[in-house]
């Protein structure tokens, strides 16, 4: 059984990933898995982490942070993690955050998103603990919203969600939650996201952020 790089907080991944270009078939069911994905935690000291130039597709289900990349740990750490030129085509499924990409960027360091795609069905329906949050690209990172000295700035460039998006309670169709967010070239959602906490479906970028440089296309139909 495959069960991701990088098990945990105390022992995480720190390295970087080449694709080359490669897809990733997986089939990870676990439903009851704090973290479900193919790095579940990455994090460096300092310098830059790159994950680039692959594709996910079949599925991914677990619990609590599910997608390709479940955490970016980087809190009180000065690593910039640049995702680049990945795509997902994979099913998402968790019960409290899935995304197509990561799934939470827990971190004051800076996430960087370039020429990322989700074609994938993603979704995020809470239990009796806890309310669902699904992303196309990015989960859930709005703890740190709370805290304006540990705020997690995230950036996408010339990124795109293909993909449905469906949760029972924050919703988006780059992200579900975030607290700084800069939006650089043409970023583009075609995804239609349903949110069953309004019972509301519609085509959003964002759910629920503070956000910066806003300049992404948002097509209406």
């Amino acid at each position: 059984n495959f069960y991701g790089f990088g098990i945990g907080e105390m022992m995480p991944y720190r390295g970087s990933i080449e694709g080359n270009n490669h897809n990733i078939n997986v089939d990870i069911n676990l439903p009851d898995a704090y973290m479900a994905g193919i790095v579940k935690v990455v994090t460096n000291d300092s310098g830059s982490i790159t994950m680039q130039n692959f594709t996910v597709s079949g599925s991914i289900i677990g619990k609590g942070n599910v997608g390709p990349i479940c955490i970016f740990d980087n809190h009180e750490r000065d690593a910039t993690l640049y995702i680049t030129n990945v795509t997902n085509n994979a099913y998402i499924e968790g019960k409290h955050i899935a995304a197509g990409i990561i799934a939470q960027p827990h971190s004051n360091a800076h996430t960087v998103l370039e020429n990322c795609t989700n074609n994938g069905f993603i979704k995020a329906v809470g239990d009796s603990f806890t309310t669902g949050k699904a992303g196309g690209l990015v989960g859930d990172c709005g703890w740190y919203a709370m805290n304006s000295t540990l705020r997690t700035p995230i950036t996408f460039r010339n990124c795109t969600n293909n993909g449905r998006v469906y949760a029972d309670y924050y919703a988006g169709g780059f992200m579900a939650r975030g607290s700084i967010v800069w939006v650089d070239g043409e970023n583009i959602n075609r995804g239609i996201v349903h949110n069953t906490l309004n019972n509301t479906s519609y085509i959003s970028l964002f759910v629920r952020y503070y956000i910066n440089g806003y300049t992404s296309y948002n097509p209406t139909d």
